[in-house]
């Protein structure tokens, strides 16, 4: 089962997802913001309608409110070599 988080940014809740079933692609393509690469929904009804019509087909769906709590901020300039490998390690296991 496939996740997709739904990430409220200002007025929209948005998602990127590439859908292999051209079908449920279709269905959304409402919501398809081509030049940004992703879907929008700019209202709680079409969030709502999108959501239903993900769980319908199978999807694994969370709508975040407030995405600065799934942000990591990273200085410019840093190495973060030591902490992507970490990350592997941990992938791996």
């Amino acid at each position: 089962m496939d996740k997709i988080r739904i990430f409220k940014l200002g007025d929209k809740w948005v998602f990127r997802h590439y859908f292999e079933d051209e079908e449920v692609y279709r269905m959304l393509s409402q919501f398809y913001q081509r030049a940004r690469f992703r879907f929008e929904c700019s209202t709680i009804e079409d969030r709502g309608k999108a959501v239903e019509f993900l769980k319908y087909h199978g999807f694994d769906v969370s709508v975040v409110e407030n995405p600065s709590e799934c942000v990591v901020r990273m200085s410019k300039g840093k190495n973060y070599d030591s902490m992507v490998e970490g990350f592997k390690k941990f992938d791996s296991t």
